[in-house]
């Protein structure tokens, strides 16, 4: 029967033989068996031809020397009907590159050729009234 003197002290040998120590795993594996490299989500992988909407705007950059920011890219995902981008099983937006950068080019070439809708060129409301605001003020000097 141990007393109190050995329950009370801190470097109390344990009867037992457990060591806190060994319950240490080094195998570098977490305990739900995936590695400690892999922390965070899990990617499947991309069919062949694909990127992630992030690298597409990369892929524009070099293939096109067009700078846009991949912010553009899921916008275009989201809410053009014509844009060939489709979600992974993983939940990414995903573009197939030949199909992505044919849609870029006919985007530009329709933009470039006026296809969007045209900005009329007569002042609007706001213009006019600072236009009439100016008159009016270098009149009365």
């Amino acid at each position: 029967m141990s007393t109190t003197d050995d329950i009370l002290e801190p470097d109390a040998e344990l009867d037992d033989g457990y060591d806190p120590d060994e319950d240490l795993e080094t195998s570098g594996e977490t305990p739900t068996g995936t590695s400690a490299a892999s922390f965070g989500r899990n990617f499947d992988d991309l069919p062949e031809g694909y990127v992630t909407a992030s690298s597409f705007a990369k892929v524009l950059e070099a293939q096109r020397n067009v700078k846009v920011k991949p912010q553009v890219i899921f916008a275009m995902a989201k809410s053009s009907k014509t844009f060939p981008a489709i979600r992974h099983t993983d939940m990414r937006v995903i573009v197939p590159v030949r199909e992505g950068l044919e849609w870029w080019d006919a985007k530009e070439t329709k933009v470039g050729e006026g296809g969007g809708k045209p900005r009329s060129t007569e002042p609007t409301a706001f213009e006019k009234a600072q236009a009439a605001a100016k008159a009016a003020g270098t009149a009365s000097e």
